[in-house]
């Protein structure tokens, strides 16, 4: 039970903790808010992993499964608290959106409020992209000898990887690509897409953790490429 009158942040705080706590297992958050002085007090505040050169998309618009009601703001915090990124006027001057290359792996906290002083309601959300160049041979069918990658994912988010049909991708030889859960278990492989030799393919997270993004060729050839991919 709580005496005394309730100021309107107290009331604010609440209700963001309760619609970030219903959004916890998927990758977007909705949030009411208002005197949030720019997403720097009674936020919505979600904890994402991030790997180091991937490049993350945060907004309450430009994102899918975006949406926004008045003038929003969002930040990014990296793992000692302070804000690398920031963005309170997007798509047409009330939505949010920033765009940001991680230098490091760690824990970030992303950050969902309103411009300076007022009131706005919306759903932020979030999606990271990244590339590999790599060269293999010899990984009978990317099983063995393989160009690995880390790529953090909570049960909810899909994934799109390729060495072809994605921004940045590229082959040359017969790519094959597979990729694992955090129990190591293959869950999704690609080889010929594309209309050729490439690889494609797309998985939805169903528990959170670490998948293992493995690149190498088919057979026991030799091959390289770009493997692009895109979570959200």
């Amino acid at each position: 039970r709580m005496f005394g009158r309730r100021k309107k942040n107290d009331i604010c705080m609440a209700c963001c903790w309760v619609l970030a706590m219903v959004e916890k297992n998927r990758p977007t958050a909705r949030f009411a808010a208002m005197n949030t002085s720019g997403a720097s007090r009674a936020v919505v505040r979600r904890s994402v992993t991030l790997a180091a050169g991937t490049t993350v998309r945060i907004g309450t618009c430009g994102v899918i499964g975006s949406s926004f009601a008045q003038d929003t703001a969002v930040r990014l915090l990296d793992s000692f608290g302070s804000a690398v990124a920031e963005n309170d006027d997007a798509c047409d001057g009330q939505g949010s959106l920033l765009t940001y290359l991680v230098p490091d792996d760690g824990v970030y906290t992303i950050a969902a409020g309103c411009k300076a002083e007022t009131s706005c309601g919306g759903t932020v959300a979030w999606e990271f992209t990244g590339a590999k160049a790599y060269s293999a041979t010899g990984t009978y069918d990317g099983r063995n000898n393989t160009v690995n990658v880390n790529v953090p994912m909570v049960a909810g988010q899909s994934i799109t990887f390729g060495t072809c049909g994605m921004p940045g991708s590229s082959s040359l030889g017969n790519t094959y690509l597979h990729l694992n859960n955090p129990s190591g278990s293959n869950i999704a492989s690609s080889n010929d897409a594309c209309g050729g030799e490439a690889s494609k393919a797309s998985f939805t997270a169903v528990t959170s953790g670490t998948y293992v993004l493995r690149m190498g060729c088919y057979d026991y050839l030799s091959c390289s490429g770009t493997t692009a991919w895109l979570v959200r």
